[in-house]
């Protein structure tokens, strides 16, 4: 499929505006795309901050860290599309195309910041060298994730002090970088433009609103191969070592085609003729658009009590097989007016 695709409008300048709302569409329909804009994050309902990061309301910005040996990040809550892939298990894949731009300002001596994407929405990677992606605390090579890292100081597996490089499978070794000569950590806004093709991912850098002409590195490479499942978190971490550096993103936004074939159409139980289109990681649920967090352990549809199952435990549950015990507490029981389980 092409991987072109109409993507997300900058922020038209560095200036934090803060007149304007975040923005979040996740796709349901097959002509939709996913789209997330944060002007500024004077509202944060849509991310959650991991580790050391904090919301500066005022300022509309979110400083994620600012003490020695700490590690802070900025995660979407919701889930996005990445790759074409219908079923989770599918050996067809096809990696969509994305852009994420953010405006970062960075001081002090240590350590960098990364633009991540996860698989899960799990706790931080480790402080200092890190970046909050990699470490101790992530296992690599099982770890389904990317990162684009802009590097501030020097450690024994960096080419430099000052570098920007694209990490993959937890790992903060890069498979490709460019060494910078000027600092990053020197409290001057930059913009930042990561995009992929569907081929290659391509890192730019500048002072203003303007994408330089010509990117600072360009990687080959299948997102397919290191991503697997469709659906993912993406983000933005960064950490300290010993210095008191602080890491501040002003503004981000991200976008991504999206396929029609990650859209099958299904109906309800009571009203099996009105379709709806759900894309993935969405899963229809009694004709509902429902994301992995609202399914029964993540997976499963249980539908609602009007469908007659609910969600219980692990498993769903009929509504008439639900008991009151004489503790007063509820149960599942496997058979309408089992008498046993309701005891």
């Amino acid at each position: 499929m092409a991987a072109a695709c109409v993507l997300l409008a900058l922020v038209a300048s560095l200036t934090v505006v803060s007149a304007q709302a975040p923005t979040v569409v996740v796709p349901q329909t097959a002509d939709q795309m996913s789209k997330v804009l944060f002007p500024n994050f004077e509202d944060i309902t849509m991310v959650t901050l991991f580790g050391s990061a904090q919301q500066n309301k005022a300022a509309g910005t979110i400083r994620l860290t600012s003490q020695p040996h700490s590690a802070g990040g900025v995660i979407l809550r919701t889930p996005l599309l990445l790759l074409d892939k219908k079923y989770a298990n599918s050996t067809s894949c096809t990696p969509l195309s994305w852009r994420s731009v953010f405006v970062f300002k960075s001081s002090g001596s240590a350590d960098g910041l990364a633009f991540v994407i996860w698989s899960k929405l799990r706790n931080l990677g480790s402080p200092d060298g890190y970046l909050g992606y990699g470490g101790p605390a992530v296992r690599y090579k099982k770890s389904r994730s990317m990162a684009v890292e802009l590097d501030m100081a020097k450690n024994t597996w960096d080419p430099s002090a000052t570098h920007v490089g694209i990490n993959s499978r937890g790992s903060v070794k890069s498979l490709a970088w460019k060494v910078l000569r000027a600092p990053l950590n020197d409290s001057v806004p930059r913009r930042v433009w990561i995009e992929y093709d569907g081929q290659s991912l391509s890192v730019s850098m500048g002072k203003g609103a303007k994408k330089p002409a010509a990117p600072l590195l360009r990687y080959a490479m299948n997102t397919c191969n290191v991503l697997k499942q469709p659906g993912y978190y993406v983000g933005i971490t960064a950490s300290n070592a010993g210095g008191q550096s602080t890491h501040d993103i002003l503004s981000w936004s991200f976008s991504a085609s999206s396929s029609a074939s990650l859209c099958p159409k299904c109906g309800s139980i009571l009203n099996p003729a009105k379709k709806v289109s759900c894309c993935m990681p969405f899963q229809c649920c009694n004709g509902v658009c429902l994301a992995p967090t609202e399914l029964c352990a993540g997976t499963t549809c249980c539908g609602s009590p009007d469908s007659g199952r609910v969600c219980w435990g692990v498993k769903c549950c009929s509504v008439t097989s639900l008991c009151m015990t004489k503790q007063k507490k509820p149960v599942c029981c496997p058979q309408v007016g089992n008498s046993t389980c309701c005891m």
